[in-house]
C-alpha cells in the first residue's frame, strides 16, 4: 500500500497543473519507485515462489487503478469526472479498474465504477 499511495502522489497524469521542471522531477521519482517495486516484488515471487496480477510482467499502474486500488474514492470520482471512459480501463496485462479495486477490498470503490458502467468482463 505504501507503493501505492507514493505512486499515486507522483504518477505523471497527477502532475499536469505543475511547472514543466516539478513535472519532470516527479515523473523521475515515479519511475525510481515504479522500479524499486518491481524489483521488491520479483525477489519476494522468486522467494515464496509466488505471483500477482501478471507476475514477472513489467506493470506500471496508472492513476486512476492506482486510486481504485487504494479505496481513494474521491481521486477515483475526480478521476472520473475528468474522463468518465476510464471506468472501463483495462492495463496492458488485461487488468480492469474494477478488478484493482476489488483487489483492495474496497467496495465503495467497486460500487462508483459499476455506476460509472465500469466493464465486467475481465481477460
Amino acid at each position: 500500500q505504501r507503493y501505492l499511495r507514493l505512486a499515486l502522489m507522483y504518477h505523471p497524469d497527477k502532475q499536469r497543473a505543475r511547472s514543466p521542471d516539478e513535472e519532470a522531477s516527479a515523473t523521475a521519482e515515479f519511475q525510481r519507485i515504479q522500479a524499486a517495486y518491481e524489483e521488491l516484488s520479483a525477489a519476494f515471487d522468486r522467494k515464496n515462489g509466488e505471483g500477482h496480477f501478471g507476475a514477472g510482467k513489467l506493470r506500471v499502474r496508472s492513476a486512476f487503478a492506482a486510486a481504485c486500488e487504494l479505496g481513494d474514492l474521491g481521486e477515483v470520482r475526480r478521476l472520473l469526472m475528468e474522463e468518465p471512459e476510464r471506468a472501463a480501463e483495462v492495463d496492458e496485462l488485461g487488468v480492469t479498474a474494477l478488478m484493482f479495486a476489488a483487489s483492495g477490498n474496497s467496495c465503495q470503490v467497486c460500487a462508483e465504477l459499476l455506476g460509472a458502467r465500469a466493464a465486467l468482463e475481465a481477460r
